[in-house]
């Protein structure tokens, strides 16, 4: 058994996280995808435009963004803190299986269910008869090009800057990280 990476050790230190930390992680996944509907409930009271397709790309684009930049603060907020994150420490698990497991709950998992979460919500905001939308789908083989593609990988890697300061740093974490 390797004392620094045992795949068996990181689905359990996966698991753990999940368990632990998911919960917190749950509402701004909410809270970033209502914000679609609630955008139409204001475009219908506004009488504003209809949504263009690329419009749409883009809010899906800034919303994982900032998904992206606030879920490690908020999930493993405590985890370098000296009293409130012994239990964090205190883990059966090695540095690199914990990092990893951050980094695939953080950078991975959180960013496919933010997206299939979204594409749904917008699928559903299709088939309701509206101007704004006028049954037109952001879920479409045009969707996926290498220009949507680039941009999700920059945003993940940018994302991994926002763990390492998540790490780094004690307290104001995500206004250092920024300055940073």
């Amino acid at each position: 058994m390797s004392e620094i990476f045992n795949f068996n050790r990181y689905c359990k230190t996966v698991k753990s996280d999940l368990n632990n930390y998911g919960k917190k992680a749950i509402s701004p996944l909410i809270i970033l995808t209502a914000i679609m509907p609630f955008d139409l409930m204001l475009r219908s009271i506004l009488g504003g435009n209809e949504v263009s397709i690329e419009t749409r790309i883009n809010v899906l684009g800034v919303l994982t963004f900032i998904l992206l930049y606030i879920v490690p603060f908020i999930m493993y907020k405590n985890a370098n803190h000296r009293k409130r994150g012994v239990d964090y420490i205190m883990l059966p698990a090695s540095g690199l299986e914990k990092f990893l497991s951050m980094l695939f709950i953080c950078s991975i998992l959180t960013p496919i269910i933010f997206i299939g979460s979204y594409l749904i919500v917008d699928t559903i905001m299709a088939l309701i008869p509206n101007r704004f939308y006028n049954g037109k789908f952001l879920f479409t083989p045009e969707l996926i090009t290498w220009d949507n593609i680039k941009v999700l990988l920059t945003i993940i890697m940018f994302q991994s800057t926002t763990l390492c300061g998540n790490m780094l740093f004690r307290k104001n974490k995500a206004g250092k990280t920024i300055l940073t």
